[in-house]
């Protein structure tokens, strides 16, 4: 059984090449016509091979991060139409994606600033969940008296 999931260097070096092409297992898999299941077991197996796909994945996203700041920096030019036919180009930046690289190479200076204290330093949180309960208990006995009003039989 053993040998029936050992992998030749030739196929992890194919599926390291979509790895890092894609960034995605399954796709890399169905590429090369193998199983997750049988690649995930090669990885857990082989050290070697495991370092590798690290360093694929790794890879892959440095690429994936390079595209995002080019779309975000560079443009990228999406073509114009009227009536039909494509009369010409508009180059577009993608201001969410430079939002995205300044957050993930500068989170002290860019990331997201939410305070969560309220009155006499009880968590607003805190607060808001024990509202909810409220509401929810309030509704609960609402729905409750309703049945029981339902249930009633109508007298004549």
């Amino acid at each position: 059984m053993a040998n029936r999931l050992k992998l030749t260097k030739k196929v992890k070096a194919l599926f390291l090449e979509r790895l890092r092409e894609t960034c995605n297992v399954t796709m890399s898999c169905k590429a090369i016509n193998i199983t997750r299941r049988r690649i995930y077991y090669a990885k857990n197996a082989q050290p070697d091979f495991s370092d590798d796909w690290d360093a694929a994945i790794a890879e892959g996203t440095d690429m994936l991060e390079s595209e995002a700041r080019r779309r975000a920096v560079e443009g990228y030019e999406e073509p114009v139409f009227y009536k039909g036919e494509q009369v010409g180009v508009i180059r577009r930046y993608s201001d969410r994606m430079l939002e995205l690289l300044l957050k993930g190479h500068l989170p002290e200076k860019y990331k997201d600033r939410v305070q969560h204290t309220g009155d006499a330093g009880v968590d607003v949180t805190e607060k808001a969940l024990l509202a909810a309960r409220k509401r929810a208990s309030w509704r609960e006995k609402e729905d409750k008296d309703k049945d029981e009003k339902d249930r009633k039989p109508l007298v004549n």
